[in-house]
């Protein structure tokens, strides 16, 4: 998480699972975006939890420090807009104190959620 922006940060969680995240800050500054989960498509199975996005995607931990760019992991513009951007509390971190009700969790409506904390409406 302290590298240059635009590489991949896998790192291990209770010993077994793999997560995906990538970093956004300049190096020495550790910031990075946690990836989830991913809809099922071609080549994707089921990945509602960041340990089993990793595990379907095949994602170890020798993908930590690589760049984002082909022929690794890399992101595409598909030009999609999401109609709308629900914010959450986090999950999964409890140990954060007060940190664990930021709502820095940011989520699309799609059954495949880890888990849907949706905002009252």
């Amino acid at each position: 998480m302290f590298g240059p922006a635009g590489h991949v940060y896998v790192f291990l969680i209770y010993g077994v699972w793999c997560c995906l995240n990538f970093v956004t800050r300049p190096a020495g500054i550790p910031q990075a975006v946690l990836i989830r989960a991913l809809e099922p498509g071609p080549g994707v199975g089921r990945s509602s939890g960041p340990g089993l996005l990793c595990r379907s995607l095949a994602i170890d931990r020798s993908e930590n420090g690589a760049p984002l760019r082909p022929p690794g992991i890399y992101l595409i513009d598909d030009g999609f807009r999401p109609p709308e951007v629900f914010m959450t509390p986090r999950i999964g971190v409890d140990y954060a104190g007060a940190w664990k009700e930021k709502p820095w969790r940011f989520c699309l409506d799609s059954p495949y959620l880890s888990r849907r904390l949706w905002p009252s409406a």
